[in-house]
């Protein structure tokens, strides 16, 4: 924040890394004056997005903002998040299975009928899902492409989306959810348009209650 006779003027300067095992795979810095972004500096990729044409730098203030940026914020960076790792490992290393349900629901907007896989609760937020057509998988370009979304209380979300076309409605296809997760023994297989059974895998104990269908692999 900056005071002048002009009025107060605000910086915001946001660094942040990624750590994956012991490798640092992402570090950038975003830049923002009043509130507006003005600038994007990926220091592994060296891609720079000056936003601002006033704010592209000079080959000697790309060189200097390097060694800093190198020699100051990632180690600090990395510090931060190594010490955070380290005070948070029975939260973070936590595995929560995914509830996973298969809808089928009306697209208001185009008409037509959608088959929706959502997977929810899970953690940690990496996981992998595929929706099948008569066992067969479904092609990307036919999908709404899902994001992974934070829950409120620390677990994460995903859901991908269908569309049906008339003619795809009459026929008789069996669509499957199938996820896979760090939390689950083997695949968990959800099928839509059939009676549901719901089997909870452990080490020792299988259980299982009349909810939805769900068949490990």
């Amino acid at each position: 924040m900056h005071s002048s006779p002009a009025g107060v003027h605000v910086y915001q300067k946001f660094a942040a890394c990624d750590l994956e095992g012991d490798s640092l795979t992402r570090f950038f810095l975003q830049d923002a004056y009043e509130g507006v972004e003005t600038r994007n500096y990926d220091i592994l990729t060296q891609a720079y997005s000056p936003l601002v044409p006033e704010l592209i730098w000079t080959k000697v203030q790309m060189e200097t903002k390097k060694l800093t940026y190198i020699n100051v914020y990632q180690p600090l960076c990395l510090r931060t998040l190594r010490r955070y790792l380290q005070e948070n490992k029975n939260i973070l290393l936590r595995k929560v299975r995914p509830r996973v349900r298969v809808m089928r629901k009306a697209n208001v907007a185009s008409g037509k009928m959608n088959i929706v896989c959502l997977a929810t609760g899970f953690y940690p937020r990496h996981i992998k899902m595929t929706l099948l057509r008569d066992e067969r998988a479904v092609p990307d370009e036919e999908l709404t492409a899902g994001e992974v979304f934070p829950n409120g209380d620390g677990t994460y979300q995903l859901r991908r989306s269908l569309a049906l076309s008339e003619e795809e409605q009459r026929k008789k296809h069996v669509y499957t959810c199938t996820v896979t997760h760090l939390s689950l023994d083997n695949k968990l297989d959800v099928r839509w348009g059939m009676t549901h059974v719901e089997c909870v895998q452990s080490k020792r104990v299988e259980r299982c209650c009349f909810i939805w269908y769900v068949a490990p692999r």
